[in-house]
């Protein structure tokens, strides 16, 4: 199985902004409140901030399942796919294991907090020291964007000062918009999407509960408004709807006695999907639970007073801060429906790494009639920390294994094996060992704290927390060792995956190492260094990366999206220079990442070596290093700004906070240029790819930046007899359009070249126009039309063309031509407006390359096209069932009002559509009147289907039929011909069955606590379970495939001076349902302890019972043949 590498661009998230799953600003005091998405949500975006491919050196590798949908517009692959970039010492697994992340079982909608929360309502303030920065008085929760704010509150700084940006992904989606405070939606990267949005006062019961000593104080804000409902429509006629979400009870922990828990609302779930053309529609239901307490992120925080002066740095306290999430209301993705299908899915491993959560175990599609087509398993271990004793702490979920589970015949086909780096040793969650990007490098550190070095002449870059090999620093502050650890950052990373064919995958990594100051610095986590794809005879390929300019050259083409930061600068307040530091260093795991702050590489060249031959390609992408960040306006200059030192913090890319990047991420990570070579180095192949910067100010929001001197109040945002100083915060999009590419093939001494440009819509990123050049650089161009462009003096077409508009359907072109020497030809579609507010072709007029008139004169309720005609001549008809999702029968050279006479009206057609299984005889003896008729000369095939698997009988104009039947994993088994003969015949080459398959265990469990009764009956009563497993050990749990019966035996023991004959029930058969893992026995005394006071004279009598339960006399796992 040869696997490829290759470079999807996302739309990653903004920088600056603090992402709501525990990234802190440097100016967050250990007070403020950090909340989190939970784990799931949390892995996928950290998965999405950097793209697959060479650019990252991210390795392409996923578990396709299966797709799900209606039409091309609703087709989504449920796919695993794997972040091999590392794992921070912090990373909680998602629920389907660490690294691993599901795609398209849903859609989110995650905010990135931008100062402080949008939705925050003011508490209270405390002051902090007077320090050059912004914001000398921080808050439990200031007043957020969408807040009614008084002049109180803008003149002490009490306000954001900045909208926090949203960012949605779904099957087919990813865009970013903010809210302005008349509630409505910007969208920051020029996609034209249309975006609804319900922002209300809800009673959530927001409330802060704000502890000092023994005082508790709990405050509620039901009037706060958020964001519960979001509605998306595409141009291209999706309509995405989300409204339902976490809710997350977070809560810092300090050393100090002060704290507060903030209730707040996190992620918006994707709920529906619905394409406005057919008005065909997919709905996602969410399990809804809680999980306990967990830990996002353990930061430490070197407070003030300490700064650098003289050469003296002074000493300061050191504070720890542990932030941590409780779910009031956690969502987990349950089903996805459609019209043809329904996914289920399963969660039964209880997970040891966090309290009450589970892990994803089964994915499990079912047709309309509920019968299971596809049953995946999925198997799990722990990644475990050496010499820890709480679970939690110690542990990270790891996916073992993907399994398919027969439909019967108790066989499971393990398709895809996974093994992991961990030849050296896990760190516990808390741990400090770990480089300043935040992965793990062993260093035994024990405070988190890394060396600092400060390079005055590097601006806002000035505090390093490596060294640099080309420049002295002026001092180093003393601290633990933060490099990274080639060895320990890639422990727990995937190693090898062994597939079902007996092929594989060998995974070997290195660290990055990007370009700083003109010199290699290594960090950033991993990027894979070679692979060995082995085929299923064991056959290698080698395939090799080398991320520098050239092969052997030593000088990396990584570059990065900011240094991290450990540390900041606090000015000399009468020159504003850098005679003065403020360490105000946080150690934080993911330390203010800004979500796209990856390694990317320029140049990546890729070497593949078989047996026989080998080759070179070599990859070239644009980067940071081209397109740096934005600098803003300042609408007022300080006195003293305008030194070198100001106007570089005053850029993006400063760590300065309020100011929004651009989409620095859209911009970097694009191909450029390909080239192929051979074995000789001859070059075989040249791709080259050019872009145009299409730049835009989307909005220009003022911002008060106060400053002070050392002699000022310290406590309000504008001191009297002090200036302050402006800034024009804009939100800018920088995309890329690809305005040219071409392709040269060179065959000995001949080359061969295509080339294409393209220009695009002014305010869109509608294709236009698009120019081929053919092999004598003649020119071929396509122009295309759009519904807001074109009108029609056909009146039902013009109809159809409004609603297309008015119903958000603009971004599909409705007609292109093709003019080539002179000559125009056209390709146009024709709308028409249908019931139940569907818009659907009517028409279909061809003049490329000759004339065709398609003409679609009747669809079914199911929106599936029922006649059509072709240039006035030709008729065919179309019958379908399976509830509209298959097609059973074509009609050649028929028109519908034959046909539908012949069935007994259109009404009999349309009721057989509706009907969700059809039996072949029925299906058969439906069409066979057609093929009787008389009044009809026309070719009739007929389809029989097994819903969502293929076709199991086909029978053509001459009656004759082919047969197809399938295995008990639904793949293609045999071909038959009309006397059930086989004609082909398929067999599958897999080597690797699930070694538990055919024998399980059964176990019995209790789980529960005590409970008491009266002062005279205390009873210890406990939930006892029967628990099935792969493994006699009983560590795999197992989902029975079949239903079985099993006997629970119960005995009963009395000791103490009273005895009594106590009834039992010796012998219960229990009939157990396919499709669980577990069976309830209900609540069992398992002890019972009385007191007895029958006489008086003689105290009292007790009497002590126990029971046992068992499932066999001895009490061990039942062996079971499923």
């Amino acid at each position: 199985m040869a696997t490829q590498f290759r470079v999807i661009l996302l739309l990653l998230t903004i920088f600056y902004c603090n992402d709501s799953y525990g990234q802190l600003k440097h100016w967050d005091h250990i007070k403020k409140q950090t909340t989190a998405t939970d784990p799931t949500v949390a892995s996928l975006l950290s998965h999405n901030f950097a793209p697959v491919g060479h650019y990252s050196g991210k390795l392409n590798y996923g578990f396709d399942f299966f797709k799900y949908g209606l039409n091309d517009k609703l087709s989504v692959p449920i796919r695993l796919e794997y972040n091999s970039l590392g794992n921070k010492v912090s990373d909680i697994s998602s629920n389907t294991g660490l690294g691993w992340n599901l795609t398209g079982a849903s859609g989110t909608v995650t905010r990135q907090i931008c100062d402080v929360s949008d939705f925050d309502k003011k508490i209270s303030s405390y002051g902090e020291p007077d320090l050059f920065e912004p914001g000398a008085v921080d808050y439990y929760s200031k007043l957020g964007w969408l807040q009614l704010a008084d002049i109180t509150g803008v003149q002490t700084c009490e306000v954001d000062a900045a909208p926090d940006v949203f960012s949605v992904n779904a099957p087919g989606l990813s865009t970013k918009f903010y809210i302005t405070k008349n509630l409505e939606a910007v969208e920051l990267n020029g996609q034209k999407n249309k975006i609804e949005l319900l922002v209300e006062k809800r009673n959530l019961n927001i409330s802060f509960t704000i502890v000092s000593g023994s005082q508790s104080t709990a405050i509620y804000y039901p009037d706060a408004k958020n964001l519960y409902k979001l509605v998306v429509t595409t141009p291209q006629g999706v309509k995405y709807t989300f409204d339902a979400y976490d809710v997350v009870l977070s809560h810092n922990l300090a050393s100090e006695q002060f704290y507060s828990f903030p209730e707040a609302m996190i992620t918006l779930f994707l709920t529906g999907m619905e394409d406005l053309n057919s008005r065909k529609i997919i709905t996602y239901e969410y399990d809804q639970s809680t999980i306990g307490e967990y830990s996002t992120t353990h930061q430490e925080y070197f407070l003030p007073p300490g700064y650098y002066n003289n050469g003296a740095v002074s000493p300061f306290p050191l504070q720890s801060n542990d932030v941590r999430n409780r779910y009031k209301k956690y969502l987990r993705i349950k089903n996805i429906h459609a019209s043809e299908s329904e996914i289920s899915f399963l969660y039964n491993h209880n997970r040891e790494d966090i309290v009450d959560d589970k892990a994803l175990t089964g994915i499990v599609l079912k047709d309309i009639n509920q019968n299971v087509i596809k049953n995946y398993r999925l198997d799990y271990g722990y990644f475990t920390a050496p010499n820890c004793s709480s679970a939690p702490e110690c542990k990270k979920l790891k996916l073992n294994a993907i399994n398919n589970v027969a439909l019967s015949g108790n066989k499971e086909i393990v398709e895809a094996r996974y093994e992991y780096f961990e030849d050296l040793r896990m760190p516990v969650k808390s741990s400090k060992e770990k480089d300043y990007f935040g992965y793990f490098n062993g260093n035994g550190a024990t405070t988190g704290k890394p060396a600092i070095n400060f390079y005055p002449s590097l601006g806002t870059n000035a505090l390093l927390p490596f060294t640099l090999q080309n420049l002295t620093p002026t001092v180093t502050l003393t601290g633990e060792n933060a490099a990274p650890n080639d060895a320990y950052t890639k422990q727990g990373l995937l190693k090898t995956v062994h597939f079902d064919t007996g092929g594989g995958i060998d995974i070997e990594y290195e660290a990055n190492v990007f370009r700083f100051n003109n010199e290699n610095v290594k960090g950033g986590g991993s990027r894979v260094k070679y692979q060995i794809q082995r085929d299923n005879v064991g056959v290698p390929t080698k395939i090799s990366y080398y991320y520098e300019t050239e092969i052997g050259s030593n000088i990396s083409t990584g570059n990065v999206g900011y240094v991290p930061v450990h540390a900041y600068p606090i000015y000399n307040y009468s020159d504003f220079s850098y005679n003065s530091i403020y360490n105000n260093t946080i150690v934080s795991e993911h330390n203010l990442f800004p979500t796209d702050n990856f390694v990317g590489y320029k140049k990546v060249h890729e070497v593949v070596n078989t047996l026989s031959t080998g080759g070179k390609t070599t990859y070239q992408f644009t980067s940071s290093d081209e397109y740096p960040d934005l600098i803003l306006n300042r609408s007022q200059q300080y006195q003293y700004l305008s030194t070198t030192i100001f106007n570089a913090a005053l850029t993006t890319y400063s760590n300065y906070p309020f100011m929004i990047s651009d989409e620095k991420a859209e911009l970097r990570g694009r191909l450029l240029k390909k080239e192929t070579r051979d074995n000789n180095n001859q070059l075989k192949t040249q791709e080259i790819s050019q872009y145009t910067l299409v730049e835009s100010v989307l909005n220009s929001i003022p911002v008060k930046m106060g400053y002070y001197s050392d002699s000022g109040s310290g406590g309000s945002c504008m001191p009297a007899n002090e200036t302050f100083y402006m800034v024009d915060q804009k939100y800018a999009s920088r995309r890329f359009e690809l305005t040219a590419d071409s392709t040269k093939s060179y065959f000995n001494s001949n080359v061969v070249v295509a080339r294409n440009a393209y220009q695009y819509r002014t305010n869109d990123e509608l294709l236009k126009q698009k120019i081929t050049y053919n092999s004598k650089s003649l020119p071929i161009t396509y122009t295309y039309y759009y519904p807001d462009e074109l009108s029609y003096s056909n009146t039902e077409a013009e109809s159809a063309r409004q609603s297309l508009v008015a119903n958000y359907i603009w971004g599909v072109p409705l007609k292109y031509q093709r003019s080539y020497l002179g000559s125009t030809e056209s390709n146009e579609t024709l709308f028409k407006n249908w019931s139940g507010g569907r818009i659907l072709p009517s028409v279909i007029l061809n003049q490329i390359g000759g004339y065709e008139k398609v003409e679609l004169l009747n669809y079914s309720d199911h929106s599936n096209v029922l006649w059509t005609r072709v240039n006035d001549v030709k008729n065919d008809v179309f019958l379908w069932s399976y509830n509209g999702n298959s097609l059973i029968g074509k009609i050649e050279n028929a028109d519908f009002n034959t046909v539908s006479s012949i069935l007994g009206g259109s009404a009999t057609i349309q009721n057989f559509e509706n009907v969700s299984n059809p039996a072949e005889s029925s299906i058969v003896s439906f069409i066979d009147p057609l093929r009787s008729s008389s009044a009809l000369r026309s070719l009739i095939t007929t389809y029989v289907y097994k819903p969502l698997v293929g076709i199991t009988r086909g029978i053509d104009a001459r009656g004759q039929s082919k047969f197809y039947e399938y295995d008990l994993f639904n793949r293609l088994d045999n071909i038959k011909d009309n006397n059930q003969s086989i004609m082909n015949q398929f067999a599958y080459h897999v080597v690797s069955t699930n070694p538990f398959a055919g024998v399980i265990y059964a176990r019995l469990e209790l789980d529960g606590g005590a409970y008491f009764g009266d002062s005279y009956n205390n009873y210890f009563n406990q939930d006892l379970y029967i628990r099935f497993y792969m493994d006699a050990s009983c560590t795999i749990p197992y989902v029975l495939q079949s239903p079985i019966q099993l006997i629970l035996h119960e005995t009963v023991t009395n000791t103490g001076n009273y005895d009594i004959q106590d009834p039992v029930n010796p012998n219960t058969t229990i009939t157990i349902n396919a499709g669980v893992s577990s069976y309830f026995c209900g609540v069992k005394k398992v002890m019972e302890y009385n007191w007895i006071d029958y006489d008086y004279y003689f105290g009292l009598q007790y009497q002590n019972i126990t029971r046992t339960y068992s499932l066999n006399p001895n009490g061990t796992a039942v062996q079971i043949v499923q």
